[in-house]
């Protein structure tokens, strides 16, 4: 099951960053932060439903705004940022500690497996 799980994101991530299907030519730890740093970058576009001004403008040349293009929000809008990025991190860690749990009891099984051969 986790393993469809894995295909399919690396499938979906193949179509939408083509430097992932052929194969790369660095080192081991560049191949890894590339895929995690993808990863992020596949994530913001799903967040931000592939709507924003970082994606759609041709222009943006991956600099970060300046002060004055940052809107200024009100307490209460922060409050509820946070809240809702608390919460967000705390469904991503029960989500990554249900999928650990099942690889963990997917490899004892294995081994258990193994070791009534």
């Amino acid at each position: 099951m986790l393993r469809n799980v894995v295909e399919r994101t690396f499938g979906t991530w193949k179509k939408r960053f083509p430097i992932l299907v052929h194969p790369l030519e660095y080192n081991l730890k560049t191949q890894g932060d590339l895929v995690l740093a993808l990863a992020v970058l596949h994530n913001m576009i799903i967040k931000h439903n592939g709507h924003s001004e970082y994606f759609e403008d041709p222009d943006y040349n991956g600099a970060a705004p300046d002060d004055d293009e940052i809107p200024d929000d009100d307490d209460d809008a922060d409050d509820a940022n946070s809240l809702s990025r608390a919460q967000a991190r705390a469904a991503h860690k029960l989500w990554r500690d249900k999928i650990a749990q099942e690889m963990w009891e997917q490899y004892s099984t294995y081994l258990q497996q193994r070791n009534h051969r």
